[in-house]
């Protein structure tokens, strides 16, 4: 195995311009066609802080997400076959964010983690973003504000 180093996953991340189901949709499908989700039902919290709500799938729960804006959720989805990023993610943030993400698999060779990738480019345009970034196999910032903080440094590294 020397020279060879391990495969882990490089998490791409765009802050979204707006919290709504259609974008949510035009995501999935266009970077990641062929999926299937991750995990089995969606369980939120209720406003009254109280009741948990259970969403068996995926849409549900992201129309319960976009009309709450206070909800916090991950979704998660892998690939089916080859082609396109191994996972396809979105988070709702509870100040109202919502973040797209993708985790494509790169090989660290002991050195600095990759920090940029060509889907980066390709999500930022999509999103129309002005913030996003790139992290090694980690969970994006639980906040707008931490996101964007996060997206400023990144930007500044480059």
């Amino acid at each position: 195995m020397d020279g060879v180093g391990a495969i882990m996953l490089l998490d791409v991340y765009a802050l979204a311009m707006s919290r709504d189901a259609s974008p949510v949709a035009v995501f999935l499908n266009t970077f990641l066609l062929l999926r299937e989700r991750c995990g089995g039902d969606y369980t939120v919290q209720h406003s009254d802080s109280v009741h948990e709500i259970v969403f068996s799938t995926p849409e549900e729960a992201i129309a319960y997400c976009c009309e709450h804006t206070t909800t916090c959720l991950s979704l998660y989805w892998s690939r089916i076959g080859s082609e396109g990023p191994h996972f396809i993610h979105v988070h709702f943030l509870e100040d109202g964010g919502l973040v797209f993400g993708l985790s494509i698999p790169y090989e660290c060779s002991g050195e600095a983690p990759v920090a940029w990738h060509p889907l980066f480019d390709e999500l930022m345009n999509f999103t129309g973003a002005d913030n996003g970034y790139c992290v090694a196999e980690c969970p994006p910032a639980g906040t707008t504000d931490e996101f964007r903080q996060i997206s400023k440094a990144y930007r500044e590294a480059a």
